[in-house]
């Protein structure tokens, strides 16, 4: 019953260095370096998993794959768990964003995002425009690079292409894109 009463939790006074904050920069500082530290240690579970998943060590469990063992041993749904690996792969791929990953310079939503745009001709620019723009921007951002991407896959020509990606381009995706440029 202890677990669940919660008497078994040390009162937060016990925890070294856990204590919250009383004022407001104190905990502006104390959630920046909370994210920073999630984002590293999401950095490091997601390589983690691609190597647990390429081993095939799930198999001794009985699972059906991968993703069916983080569901059952770590409490992630299969959705997740299956986006967990498409980023982790694809992130194998990125070592910038590999990088600011592992260092709190990213977030899981921004990783998330460049793993679906992000190529190795693209990468250090996308990154370099993620440290200075929210999520929302850079959501938008992503959206219309994808959506040029497939312009330049379907063989539309480089003016046609330019031309698209100028009407489709809003104003703050476009200005976010000339501030990273020219920084």
């Amino acid at each position: 019953m202890s677990l669940t009463d919660g008497s078994a939790i040390a009162p937060e006074t016990d925890l070294p260095g856990k204590t919250i904050p009383d004022e407001l920069p104190a905990i502006a500082r104390r959630l920046k370096q909370l994210g920073q530290d999630l984002s590293s240690g999401m950095a490091d579970q997601l390589e983690l998993l691609v190597r647990f998943d390429s081993l095939g060590r799930w198999k001794s469990s009985g699972s059906r794959h991968c993703v069916a063992w983080m569901n059952l041993e770590m409490g992630i749904s299969l959705a997740l768990g299956w986006d967990y690996l498409r980023v982790g792969r694809k992130l194998q791929t990125l070592p910038i964003t590999q990088a600011l990953f592992r260092g709190g310079k990213l977030t899981w939503s921004i990783v998330r995002l460049l793993s679906r745009v992000a190529d190795e001709n693209s990468e250090a620019l996308l990154c370099h425009t993620t440290l200075n723009a929210s999520v929302s921007d850079l959501e938008r951002l992503c959206h219309e690079y994808r959506w040029q991407h497939d312009a330049d896959q379907n063989g539309i020509d480089g003016e046609s292409a330019g031309a698209c990606n100028r009407s489709k381009l809003d104003h703050s995706a476009g200005r976010l894109l000339v501030t990273a440029t020219h920084s």
